[in-house]
């Protein structure tokens, strides 16, 4: 497993003010793997802010939002206990109303879930968890999702992950996540199992 720690900026020194180091806080250890993106976001809407998701040490799953305005920091617990695995690591979405969508699931296990916060920009209050009841055939269940909305196909919301036949996987959604298209192979590899980073 990759560690790290997760720190927030809470001050930046003005440009020309006396050299002073700026005051960190950290948000406690955690991991994240390469493959599931994106892991932090920013968007700047009513308020300036910045998203972080990961795994902590006891296998939660945790995001949160730093607000550069205000340099307050907010932490959420979306899943508890789901396992001490960087596959693990949550994937962050914000959808054009400002509300923060969530994907996260064990390592190859039978369930993709996702979570959208209540209202937009605060992930203080968070809708039910659910699940994507779609995937490829196979027994290798769901790691690495990577939500990517396109604007030029109507918000469109496409979602890839390495699938049941352990190859790269898509779904898409044209009514915010509430019903998947079915899940498709995007890249078959025989014998082999690709890895896949989008952007």
């Amino acid at each position: 497993m990759i560690t790290l720690a997760l720190v927030a900026v809470a001050a930046m020194v003005p440009v020309g003010a006396a050299e002073a180091a700026p005051t960190t806080r950290s948000l406690g250890g955690g991991a994240w793997s390469w493959f599931g993106d994106p892991r932090a976001v920013h968007h700047q809407g009513t308020y300036n802010r910045t998203y972080i998701g990961w795994i902590d040490r006891d296998g939660d799953i945790k995001v949160a939002s730093y607000d550069h305005s205000t340099r307050v920091r907010t932490t959420a617990v979306l899943a508890w206990r789901l396992g001490i695995d960087d596959h693990n690591n949550p994937s962050l979405h914000v959808l054009p109303d400002g509300r923060l969508m969530v994907f996260y699931s064990r390592a190859s296990r039978k369930k993709m879930s996702y979570r959208v916060t209540s209202r937009p920009e605060d992930i203080t209050s968070w809708g039910r968890e659910r699940t994507l009841a779609t995937n490829t055939p196979g027994s290798r269940g769901y790691t690495y999702p990577n939500p990517v909305q396109l604007r030029a196909e109507g918000n469109r919301l496409w979602l890839f992950w390495r699938g049941g036949n352990w190859q790269p996987t898509f779904s898409t959604s044209t009514n915010g996540a509430n019903t998947w298209a079915t899940a498709r192979t995007l890249v078959r590899y025989s014998g082999e199992r690709p890895y896949i980073k989008f952007a």
